[in-house]
């Protein structure tokens, strides 16, 4: 799954991935959520009908642990991560986190907003939603074993 910004494509080349191909194309939006459904207690692995639920699209913030089930060593983000390996943040943002460093994410919490968490440093690899809630493990996103290695908040 990759992740379009809002632009003009003329052509698939102007994406900016080796040989784009479409299989499904689905436009994210914030929508409010439906009264008496908590969003930090849901089961992440069934989505919500009506799209991607964000209760608060302007207060991004982000848990990240070092290991599944929220053990280890925590960093709390409110911007963009351009590599957890390293101290260096995204470079058009502050630093986060006091400066600490996780070698690799187990689990996090999405506490606000709607985030984009990609395999490979630099926003780059696959990527995945992540809304609002819980996830326990690297199974929960959708990932493969625990290869997010960088995470930002995605601005509506």
């Amino acid at each position: 799954m990759e992740l379009l910004e809002v632009g003009e494509y003329p052509c698939p080349e102007s994406w900016g991935f080796f040989e784009p191909f479409i299989g499904s194309l689905r436009p994210l939006r914030m929508v409010s959520t439906p009264q008496g459904v908590n969003m930090s207690v849901r089961d992440t692995s069934q989505p919500l009908p009506g799209g991607v639920r964000v209760e608060n699209p302007s207060e991004v913030k982000a848990l990240l642990y070092e290991r599944p089930f929220f053990e280890g060593e925590c960093v709390e983000l409110t911007d963009g991560v351009f590599d957890i390996r390293e101290e260096q943040r995204d470079p058009e943002t502050p630093l986060q986190a006091g400066g600490c460093r996780l070698d690799s994410v187990g689990s996090l919490k999405i506490c606000g907003g709607l985030w984009v968490g990609c395999g490979a440093p630099g926003y780059e690899g696959r990527q995945y939603i992540l809304e609002e809630g819980e996830y326990v493990g690297w199974w929960e996103w959708g990932g493969r074993m625990d290869s997010l290695l960088s995470l930002r908040p995605i601005m509506t």
